[in-house]
């Protein structure tokens, strides 16, 4: 359980095969703000499956001007409008980078996937539903992660290939003019540290006294607003999954304590070894 930071690391793995390469998946894509909006499907299941089974037939054509459009429709169209009109604006500038660098990556994935394996008449990619994540605490990191206005209602599906390879993925949409446009993995691109801070090695955040505490899988800056302090630890846990033992890498004095009291009463997987851990105070909403 306790590896070291590429535990935390965040990543779209994509692997390309012989035949269609990054560039050529590069070299078609519009800017996301320029996205086709295509033909409309309902906002249902059954909608995002005839979505993906258009770009299933597509891909199969020689021509592939029509699925390069219909892949394009993935985007949100017009995304810097839709970010300003949904979250706050000291967020706009970084969201809409992070959103193209994720559609880039995910651009990537649905050409190789359907690129190299949807070449069998009997392919497809299945659809099924899921719940949406849970909303965001308002104690510890998850209170400073941009939050979307009531008026965006992320819908989260996995999608099955019928062949044994490549395995299933979770992708996040949002339905917009009558199509489902892509925003993330199982979180949406805008709270996408969820994956770690709510993962198997996650600590949740509590309440102490007039501040939350919580231990997170990466750095933060501490001039974050809403950051009070950081103390950085390296923890020695024992085979009864407690931890015994702190070494104080650095930090505020004054909170030290209060951050080795937090980490001491979290049971951790039982397993003799020590790793490192930022125990972050922030301010109480």
């Amino acid at each position: 359980m306790f590896r070291k930071t590429s535990i935390w690391r965040l990543a779209l793995a994509v692997i390309f095969l012989p035949g269609l390469s990054y560039a050529q998946s590069q070299a078609v894509s519009p800017s996301v703000d320029e996205a086709d909006s295509g033909v409309p499907v309902t906002d249902s299941p059954a909608g995002l499956q005839s979505q993906i089974d258009e770009l299933v037939h597509l891909v199969s054509l020689p021509d592939k001007t029509a699925f390069q459009m219909a892949l394009d429709s993935l985007a949100i169209p017009g995304v810097r409008v839709w970010l300003s009109a949904h979250f706050p604006a000291y967020s706009v500038d970084q969201l809409q980078q992070d959103y193209a660098k994720a559609f880039s990556g995910y651009r990537s994935h649905v050409w190789w996937v359907t690129g190299n394996f949807a070449k069998g008449a009997d392919w497809n990619l299945k659809v099924e539903g899921g719940g949406p994540p849970a909303p965001l605490s308002e104690l510890g990191f998850e209170a400073l992660l941009p939050k979307a206005d009531a008026n965006v209602k992320v819908e989260v599906y996995r999608l099955s290939p019928s062949s044994p390879k490549p395995p299933s993925w979770v992708s996040s949409f949002v339905y917009i003019n009558g199509r489902f446009r892509f925003v993330g993995g199982t979180y949406p691109f805008w709270n996408e540290k969820l994956t770690s801070l709510r993962g198997p090695m996650a600590i949740p955040a509590r309440a102490m006294g007039d501040v939350s505490v919580q231990g997170v899988p990466f750095v933060i800056d501490p001039n974050t607003p809403g950051v009070v302090a950081i103390v950085a630890l390296e923890v020695s846990i024992g085979q009864d999954g407690r931890a015994h033992g702190f070494s104080v890498k650095s930090g505020d004095v004054p909170y030290v304590q209060q951050a080795e009291a937090y980490v001491r009463d979290w049971k951790f997987f039982p397993m003799a070894t020590t790793f490192p851990i930022n125990v972050v105070f922030f301010k109480l909403k």
